[in-house]
């Protein structure tokens, strides 16, 4: 019965999608399911043994919109807001999980990739490349700051670009400051670093992505480790089912 009305859910979600043909959308349905099949069944690959920071997210995407689905396994905690994310994606022959790298190293700060439900995603039509915007809080003793940053995934590798960043600091006495820095670390007005997201993609058509994390914290994580692969199959399909199919656009 749940296979059935899952089928029928995601059918209604691709089928909205521009240009889908039913035919094409019930392929589309069948081939969604294997491979979520396919990434339940590895999951003595990318699941966590048991959590090494205070909070931990699973989803499943089709980030650079290949066809070929992704795990997103996220851990975020620490007094300096780290987060931490790692992406294994389906590989070509669909037979398969294979890591994904990533363009910077692993001790760089990292965007919070779960602090929001809903991403602005802009995809340039010249390219196709599709870019998802985050930001990144951190802390260091008494100063803290943001950048924001767009994430993309190309040829399973997950690159990110600065937009801008902001830092707040406390002089002697004790007073805030805050700057604001453009990608290039040129110092903008508060007013320019508002609107510099905007800008970067100007030309790019963007729109809201879902981005439905199953959320665990220490305390709890040991219900998401005794869940059968039935259920994980069932909410790893309602996560890629909500990311393919809640978008609305930015006006």
């Amino acid at each position: 019965m749940w296979k059935h009305t899952c089928k029928c859910l995601i059918l209604l979600a691709l089928a909205s999608l521009p240009c889908a043909h039913p035919t094409q959308a019930a392929m589309m349905v069948k081939d969604a399911e294997e491979q979520i099949h396919l990434i339940t069944d590895a999951r003595d690959i990318w699941d966590l043994s048991e959590p090494g920071m205070d909070t931990v997210g699973y989803m499943c995407s089709d980030l650079d919109g290949n066809g070929r689905l992704e795990i997103l396994v996220a851990e975020e905690g620490g007094t300096g807001l780290h987060t931490y994310t790692k992406i294994y994606e389906v590989n070509e022959a669909k037979d398969a999980l294979v890591p994904c790298g990533r363009s910077w190293p692993d001790t760089s700060s990292e965007a919070d990739i779960m602090m929001t439900n809903y991403v602005p995603m802009s995809v340039n039509g010249i390219d196709g490349i599709q870019w998802y915007s985050f930001t990144d809080e951190y802390r260091d003793g008494a100063e803290y700051g943001t950048a924001n940053l767009a994430l993309s995934l190309q040829d399973g590798t997950l690159h990110a670009k600065t937009i801008a960043t902001t830092h707040t600091f406390y002089d002697d006495a004790g007073r805030p400051h805050v700057s604001y820095e453009n990608a290039a670390g040129a110092s903008i007005s508060e007013k320019a670093y508002h609107k510099t997201l905007e800008n970067v993609f100007a030309h790019s058509e963007t729109t809201l992505i879902s981005f439905p994390w199953l959320i665990y914290h220490r305390d709890t994580f040991h219900e998401w480790k005794e869940k059968s692969p039935t259920d994980i199959y069932t909410m790893l399909l309602d996560t890629y089912l909500n990311f393919s199919g809640e978008k609305e656009g930015m006006g």
